[in-house]
């Protein structure tokens, strides 16, 4: 029984290692390779070739396949065939008229770092069928180049090259013994026959021109796809000799063509970068007349219409006249003068200024210039981005230099700037008269917040002997406020502070007033009187605070005072003096023991509509209400209540004054207020 066990257990264990074998022998694997691999064996494509060739340390790759795929076909394998590629190790994309991105992402088998292949397929573009010409340039024996333009037509044009246009004649200057055409197609690709092309090649297929006999070229134009041809034809003729002729025709100054130049000019001059010397060549427009310099020694050799190159020293000044003289060949002198400025290279500047407006006023700065070398291509910077030299509130910000007295180098216009909030770099650049030199001047600024806060923090009314406070130390949402004052008021200062420190301006009825100051406002008539006070923002940002005044007029109104403890109705038609009403805080109940009970008292108004009621100057209530007042809640001295009534356009009004007192209670019963009327 235990013999028959043993067996059973190692035949299991026998064919467990046969699985395994075959599993791992299933497996591709990479010597060396790690469960934490996550590269790539390779990347294949069906159409087209990678680039760069495959590495598994690259992941970008650029895939060109023939313009007409429609398709492409790639497959990535892994270095570690446990590791698993996503979107999947074969993967066909259609391709459209834009460039196509594939990406394979290699998870390796401990799923720690992942990495990313990329590879953009690109289609070629379509074979182009163009056969035209771009552009066509002269060359001469010596190999100068020359503008197409440069030469005319039979009817002494100067030529215009058009690629739509196959056919033209050209006519040369009897010096041009030989001509070389340099054709540029269109498309680069497209092949040029019978001629020299400068992007190609440096030989030029050259014809030799013979005097007054057309000579015939053909250039030909084979398209990308070799399926089209278009043939241009140049009809060249060389002039016959003019002995009498003794013109330049070009002029070279420091290897260029001398700009503007014509041999009719016996006078030219030009300004040269700044250098010791300066190189001078020359070509006459007949073959065989001689060039002479003003030592009267010839400068061309026999048999060529250009010059040597002629080197001529500064020797320390800035101008150089040079002359010539063209012997035609029958001995008739033209005589050329041409006169050379050396460009200062100096850019020194004078002065650097900055300006900024904020909040009205004017800030300037005027940074130490930085002593250059006038002639050192050079760059500053005032400032950093971290450290930046100005701090400012202004938006409005202009830098503007100024140049030595004499100075021929250009500055860059005052740089006006609108700035937002944030650190800047305004940059000046002064560019000597030789433009190779430049020193350039940045200056770093931070423009800071600008402060919005218009609100005011104090606010008062002084009116009649008394002060009302309508906005203590904080600022109150409240904008709108009303007092009544007495009807002897003839007027009444206002006193308010901003908010903020940095407010602009504060106004109380049109005038400015110092924060804090008091203005006085006179001439206030009975009715309704208006006060606006406006405080503006460092940023402009305005708030309006209207205080409404009502001032009591002389109708006559009726006013009934009503005590809500069951008292008499009193009815009072006239002003009373100050001491005829009281009004006690303290009472007792009939029957019990002492006990505080509020005093209070309802004034009423009928037999008008649009009335509203004011308590010591401050509105109490609300309109066409009557008014309840509760003697705990107000101090013990004398009191004032106001009437107004709205009739028509006026203001009428009524006065009444109370006092709040204690009583003594003695007797166990409420002491009744007195009143006389």
């Amino acid at each position: 029984m235990n013999i028959r066990v043993k067996c059973f257990f190692a035949g299991l264990r026998l064919l467990a290692a046969l699985v395994l074998t075959a599993l791992f022998s299933a497996c591709p694997q990479v010597e060396g390779v790690k469960a934490s691999d996550n590269r790539l064996l390779s990347i294949t494509a069906s159409r087209g070739d990678l680039s760069p060739l495959f590495n598994p340390d690259y992941t970008d790759y650029e895939l060109l396949v023939p313009f007409d795929a429609e398709s492409v076909r790639l497959e990535a394998v892994p270095g570690d065939g446990g590791a698993r590629v996503s979107p999947g190790r074969v993967v066909e994309k259609p391709l459209g008229p834009v460039d196509t991105v594939v990406v394979f992402t290699v998870y390796p088998q401990d799923w720690s770092a992942v990495r990313d292949y990329t590879v953009t397929v690109r289609r070629k573009s379509p074979v182009s069928k163009n056969t035209n010409l771009a552009s066509v340039w002269v060359a001469d024996k010596d190999g100068n180049k020359w503008p197409f333009s440069d030469y005319h037509n039979d009817n002494d044009e100067p030529l215009a090259f058009s690629p739509g246009l196959t056919a033209y004649t050209v006519k040369v200057p009897n010096s041009m013994e030989r001509i070389a055409l340099i054709c540029t197609p269109t498309n680069e690709n497209a092949a040029v026959s019978d001629t020299g092309h400068y992007k190609k090649t440096a030989e030029y297929t050259y014809t030799e021109l013979a005097v007054g006999i057309p000579e015939e070229i053909n250039v030909t134009v084979t398209s990308e796809d070799r399926t089209e041809t278009k043939t241009y034809t140049f009809t060249v003729t060389r002039a016959a000799p003019d002995p009498g002729n003794n013109r330049l025709r070009r002029l070279w100054i420091n290897g260029k063509l001398a700009a503007d130049f014509k041999g009719s000019d016996a006078a030219y001059t030009a300004n040269v970068s700044w250098a010791d010397s300066v190189t001078l060549k020359a070509e006459a427009e007949e073959l065989g007349a001689r060039i002479y310099d003003s030592t009267d020694t010839a400068i061309n050799p026999e048999g060529s219409a250009v010059t040597a190159v002629q080197d001529l020293p500064f020797s320390g000044a800035g101008v150089i006249t040079y002359t010539l003289r063209v012997a035609s060949v029958d001995g008739s002198d033209m005589a050329y003068t041409i006169t050379l400025t050396r460009l200062s290279k100096d850019a020194s500047l004078g002065s650097i200024t900055v300006t900024a407006t904020a909040a009205g006023s004017l800030e300037t700065w005027t940074p130490a210039l930085i002593d250059f070398l006038p002639t050192d291509d050079r760059s500053w910077a005032y400032g950093t981005e971290e450290t930046p030299l100005i701090t400012t509130q202004s938006a409005n910000i202009t830098v503007t230099g100024t140049l030595p007295t004499g100075s021929l180098a250009q500055i860059s216009s005052p740089l006006e700037n609108t700035l937002s909030e944030g650190v800047h770099c305004l940059t000046l650049t002064v560019t000597a008269q030789d433009t190779t030199v430049r020193h350039t001047y940045s200056i770093w600024l931070e423009r800071l917040p600008v402060d919005s806060n218009a609100d005011l923090s104090n606010l008062q009314v002084q009116a009649g002997g008394m002060t009302h406070t309508l906005i203590s130390s904080s600022p109150s949402p409240e904008t709108n406020y009303s007092l009544s004052i007495p009807a002897a008021t003839a007027g009444v200062t206002i006193t308010a502070t901003p908010a903020s420190s940095l407010a602009k301006t504060l106004t109380v009825k049109g005038s400015n007033v110092s924060f804090g100051a008091s203005r006085n406002v006179t001439e206030i008539s009975p009715g309704i009187t208006t006060i606006p006070v406006v405080v503006t923002a460092q940023d402009g940002t305005t708030k309006t605070y209207v205080i409404t005044l009502y001032k009591p007029g002389t109708a006559g109104l009726s006013i009934t005072l009503l005590l809500s403890d069951g008292g008499d109705f009193i009815t009072i038609d006239r002003d009373l003096p100050d001491s005829n009403i009281f009004i006690y805080q303290n009472g007792i109940a009939s029957g019990a023991g002492h006990q505080d009970l509020p005093r209070t008292v309802e004034f009423s108004f009928t037999g008008e509509t649009g009335y509203w009621w004011y308590v010591d100057g401050k509105k109490k209530g609300n309109n066409n209400e009557s008014l309840l007042i509760d003697a705990l809640n107000y101090s013990l001295t004398k009191h004032r209540v106001t009437l107004m009534v709205q009739q028509g356009d006026i203001i009428i009004s009524r006065e009444i004054f109370f006092t709040v007192t204690m009583n003594v209670v003695e007797d166990g019963f409420d002491d009744l207020p007195s009143y006389s009327y």
